[in-house]
């Protein structure tokens, strides 16, 4: 497993099931590493080009699919990206260098310090909202030691700041754009499929996941994923048991990856996606400030002069431990070691919606309107987009 050799990643989301029908419909996501408008190994770019896949479904949950397993259904699917999204990332990269900032074309990122991690404090409503024990990580914090390190952090006050960086890696360009979902679809990197499935294959869960169809003569990288096949990643989502009577959501908080044989460090990975496999928080808690210092709720500090509204806050462990994954994943591949589970998170945001008791009807706390800069005749979307704050995988 060379995660520096990565070029392409393709990796299957899971969003919903209707079960009278036997419709699965999932996200494709296609993620290129570096410039997609540069030739991406010895193929094309990325950018505007169509790519023969293959949507593959393996059945029961007992292993982990592997390079060798047999789908139990396969259906190939051609993705043809919007005639605007070659012109959409050049328009990206313009904009940036317009502003005086340099893009770095090179797939590989920066080492991460080894002292780099995300800390966090857990609040008391989080202790008190399930049967808490003890902190998950030395990442995670009990006690007044997060208000000391902040309050730590104060700069000398005759200290200059660093100036502001003024570049940016095309990773961080498409991970902006992915929180867009129209601006990520109309750049050819998200794709929503529907296949039709027998219940029978899903009755007892499955894995689902999308490769390159190596048998179609048009696909561009076939021949860089056979002679080095890190240099084209798949990973798989899992699918939980499913009836031909119900409809319910499908979400994948994280992935596994496809390779010849599944590492053994995937365990809790595979109990994260499952915990998570209807896209819904497991631990909610809410607070009512009672100070004004609302980063530590130090009791010891003055109370707000006004209302100052209520906190709420869900799985505070469990996202620091994805966060920190995240951070040795990315160790991991710029630097060539295999020290952290690959299986890269699913979870792109949070959507909140809140109802009176005993009410039917849900209403949205994070849904905003705005006007996008789309219009038919240029990019092919309406001129007017309302933007949401769901997640999108």
């Amino acid at each position: 497993m060379a995660l520096n050799d990565l070029e392409l990643s393709l990796m299957a989301f899971p969003q919903r099931w209707d079960g009278p029908s036997g419709t699965l419909t999932l996200n494709i996501l296609l993620l290129p590493v570096g410039d997609p408008t540069a030739p991406l190994g010895a193929g094309p770019q990325f950018a505007g080009t169509s790519i023969p896949l293959v949507i593959n479904l393996a059945t029961g949950l007992g292993s982990l699919p592997s390079t060798s397993t047999v789908p139990a259904k396969s259906v190939s699917h051609l993705v043809q990206p919007p005639a605007v999204a070659s012109t959409l990332f050049t328009t990206l990269y313009n904009q940036l260098v317009a502003k005086g900032i340099t893009v770095k074309s090179g797939k590989l990122a920066t080492i991460p310090p080894a002292t780099a991690r995300i800390k966090k404090s857990l609040p008391e409503s989080y202790q008190l909202a399930f049967p808490f024990n003890k902190p998950r990580s030395g990442d995670i914090v009990v006690g007044d030691g997060f208000g000391c390190a902040l309050r730590g952090q104060a700069p000398p006050l005759n200290s200059t700041p660093p100036p502001p960086d003024k570049t940016i890696s095309w990773g961080q360009v498409l991970s902006y754009a992915l929180r867009q979902p129209v601006l990520a679809q109309s750049l050819g990197l998200i794709y929503t499929v529907s296949i039709n499935i027998p219940d029978s294959i899903v009755a007892n869960g499955g894995f689902l996941w999308v490769s390159l169809d190596a048998s179609s003569p048009a696909n561009p990288w076939v021949a860089d994923w056979k002679a080095n096949p890190d240099t084209v990643k798949s990973y798989t989502a899992r699918i939980p048991e499913l009836d031909a009577t119900h409809n319910r959501p499908l979400f994948a908080a994280t992935l596994l990856p496809i390779v010849a044989t599944p590492p053994s460090n995937l365990a809790q990975a595979q109990l994260e996606a499952e915990e998570y496999d209807d896209g819904f928080a497991q631990i909610v808690h809410s607070n009512q400030p009672e100070t004004i210092d609302t980063a530590t709720l130090d009791p010891e500090q003055i109370a707000p002069g006004t209302e100052a509204g209520i906190q709420l806050g869900w799985d505070d462990e469990q996202v620091t431990v994805w966060l920190n994954n995240q951070i040795d994943l990315l160790r991991d591949r710029v630097g060539g070691t295999t020290a952290t589970p690959e299986a890269p998170l699913g979870v792109q945001g949070y959507r909140i919606d809140v109802r009176l008791q005993g009410a039917s009807q849900w209403n949205s706390l994070c849904v905003v309107n705005g006007t996008l800069p789309f219009n038919q005749t240029t990019y092919g979307s309406p001129a007017s987009t309302s933007i949401s704050g769901n997640e999108f995988w």
